[in-house]
């Protein structure tokens, strides 16, 4: 795990509760896709730092209906 992956596991935690409960081997497990997912997106951009990106990412992902 690098510390990208790290630190969007536990931003992600803080917007997913499900992945939040889920247990520690099955979030090492799924982290890799879903950070794979924020690198393809449009919001993994380079003139911004990577913590910003990835809220950016987070906040558009799950204030969607």
């Amino acid at each position: 795990m690098t510390y990208q992956t790290y630190l969007f596991s536990c931003l992600y935690k803080l917007y997913d509760q499900d992945f939040n409960e889920q247990t520690y081997d099955e979030q090492y497990y799924n982290i890799d896709y879903l950070y794979a997912e924020f690198l393809l997106s449009t919001f993994n951009v380079g003139t911004i730092g990577e913590y910003e990106c990835m809220t950016m990412y987070l906040n558009d992902k799950f204030n969607k209906n």
